[in-house]
């Protein structure tokens, strides 16, 4: 690698550096199905499919436990922006509720793919940039008189706070062909610009490979690692079967990290597991749909999380040409 090269790739991993000396409040959003919406995680997989993909993601997390359960959306667009697909662009949403607490961050992607070997081998280098809103309270309270009128009685520690500031995110991802993958990421790193932020800086460390069995199988194991900064680390491993390119199976495991002292021990969930399901309903479309169960403190309160996916994949036309290093 050229030494131009590697201070584009130390510029990259700098802020993810930087990111330890703070901790906030917040827990980052987790997502079962991440493997399928990687932009949510690292900007450097803007336009890494090398053809215009939408993503849509809901998950209702912990269902059962009435009002106040954690509820998010992810929704993402990205393409490539060079017929030889060396730069990426994407567009994302994110959004959580999780009790009196709700955030809503927008981010525009950018990434720049280096090619390193004739065998396809890739470094890609990504920065999203963006706004996030957070809010707290927003919360009335009505008590009842002894004639059984309702009367308004504010509280005003739970009044709505709401504000918004910018917020940014870097990442790396190295693919080894179509093989090996390994990414690693920071997000909320806007929060360094707001000390009441209540978001807390992650960073992100993804491994995965595809392993084919015959014409048709395709193996699939994938690892995240999830850093926080004030608090225990979670793992996710993921193991999943594609048959045909049509129909996708895949279990996994997410467990809390025994390093370090949890902050919040009384809601603690010491791990889960995951089954999911994709379905190509054509070439373009993609549905799934994710059940994971948590084992812990709350498994007799709630009935599980259920987190749906959709999937549009729009592939350019590529021309036709005798050189065999256009279009790539």
């Amino acid at each position: 690698m050229h030494m131009n090269k590697r201070r584009l790739l130390l510029l990259f991993l700098l802020p993810m550096l930087m990111a330890a000396p703070r901790a906030h409040a917040q827990q980052e959003l987790q997502l079962s199905q991440y493997m399928f919406n990687g932009l949510t995680l690292n900007p450097a997989l803007a336009g890494s499919r090398e053809a215009f993909n939408a993503q849509l993601m809901y998950r209702m997390q912990w269902a059962g436990m009435g009002d106040g359960a954690p509820a998010s959306y992810t929704g993402s667009v990205d393409g490539t922006v060079t017929q030889r697909n060396s730069m990426g662009w994407g567009l994302s949403v994110v959004g959580e509720q999780m009790g009196l607490m709700k955030t809503m961050g927008a981010y525009a992607s950018y990434s720049f793919r280096i090619r390193l070997n004739s065998a396809g081998d890739r470094l890609s280098l990504g920065l999203s940039a963006g706004a996030m809103q957070e809010s707290f309270g927003g919360v009335d309270f009505f008590e009842e008189d002894a004639q059984g009128n309702l009367i308004y009685n504010p509280d005003p520690t739970l009044e709505k706070e709401s504000r918004m500031r910018p917020d940014f995110r870097v990442g790396a991802y190295y693919s080894m062909g179509r093989m090996l993958y390994a990414g690693v990421s920071a997000s909320n790193l806007g929060s360094f610009l707001s000390l009441d932020s209540l978001q807390n800086p992650y960073i992100y460390v993804n491994l995965g490979g595809n392993f084919y069995l015959g014409e048709k199988w395709k193996l699939s194991p994938s690892t995240l690692l999830t850093v926080p900064l004030d608090d225990r680390m979670l793992l996710d491993f993921n193991l999943a079967a594609t048959f045909a390119d049509r129909f996708w199976l895949g279990a996994g495991l997410r467990t809390t990290l025994p390093v370090g002292k949890s902050k919040y021990p009384d809601t603690e969930m010491l791990s889960s597991v995951a089954l999911m399901a994709e379905v190509w309903v054509t070439h373009a479309l993609r549905i799934g749909y994710c059940y994971d169960y948590g084992i812990g403190r709350f498994t007799g309160a709630q009935s599980g999380s259920h987190e749906i996916s959709l999937g549009i994949t729009l592939a350019r036309k590529i021309k036709k040409s005798t050189s065999p290093r256009e279009g790539e």
